[in-house]
């Protein structure tokens, strides 16, 4: 018979004593992490209000090209080609595994998140922990461009097996954390391709949604890639972008349509 700690260790649920009332420890930590203003249990920090992102804070096209060239090849450069191709979270792309990627129709379908992040009040060593996404929204296919696809095809070729995909990139146990990737990926390929800007690993997700926005994807579509809980929030997120691009906009085609109606 398991006891109270093992079935908190096991199922993170026990009961009350007294009360025959089960409460799911893992939740009740998980909210504390949340309302400490660290992390989420994906590791991303918690924002008060929403960030309006601008051209200082993505890569332009011939940017985005050079800081691909100039990273580091194998594991480095294809989960950073995976963060600029897809605008996943970091803590989203650590959790693929083969099965959610389609190689064939170049797609890739978002289903999980992975996470090191140490609980408030948690002891001892980090330990990785999957999560479902919080909404259903966060559950999404997108799909990829084929330069993903082939660098994504090149890992499974050479150490194909089933699991994670950054195993095949990787001698790693377990998939490697988001600080290392952008302390050893992505730094030196910004510092190499000569890029001044403060660009992190997030900030991939912003550059994705502002190159989607500048061809004129629809704003809805932007989001559903993106897995906003609503439009609501990639619009305030991307408005710089939207407004920039109906500036651009070339109405002739308005009066052409009725003129020829």
């Amino acid at each position: 018979m398991l006891t109270t700690a093992s079935r908190i260790f096991k199922y993170g649920i026990a009961n009350r004593k007294g009360t025959g009332i089960s409460i799911n420890y893992v939740s009740v930590l998980e909210r504390q992490k949340e309302t400490s203003g660290e992390q989420t249990e994906t590791g991303e920090k918690l924002y008060v209000g929403l960030h309006e992102v601008t051209e200082k804070e993505v890569l332009n096209p011939e940017e985005i090209k050079r800081v691909i060239l100039a990273t580091k090849p194998g594991f480095y450069r294809t989960v950073i080609q995976t963060a600029i191709y897809t605008g996943a979270r970091v803590s989203e792309i650590l959790a693929l595994r083969w099965d959610d990627v389609d190689l064939d129709n170049s797609t890739v379908y978002i289903r999980r998140s992975m996470s090191t992040a140490r609980v408030k009040g948690e002891a001892g060593q980090e330990r990785v922990r999957w999560f479902d996404p919080k909404t259903t929204r966060g559950t999404r296919t997108i799909p990829v461009d084929m330069d993903l696809t082939r660098s994504l095809n090149h890992g499974k070729k050479s150490v194909p097996r089933v699991g994670s995909i950054w195993y095949s990139q990787t001698s790693l146990a377990n998939p490697s954390d988001r600080t290392g990737i952008g302390r050893y990926g992505l730094t030196p390929a910004l510092n190499q391709a000569g890029i001044d800007k403060k660009i992190s690993m997030h900030s991939l997700r912003h550059t994705y949604a502002s190159v989607l926005i500048h061809l004129g994807r629809k704003i809805t579509q932007v989001s559903k890639y993106l897995g906003h809980k609503d439009v609501e929030v990639t619009m305030r997120i991307y408005t710089h972008f939207i407004n920039e691009t109906k500036k651009q906009d070339d109405m002739s085609d308005f009066g052409k349509l009725i003129e020829n109606a």
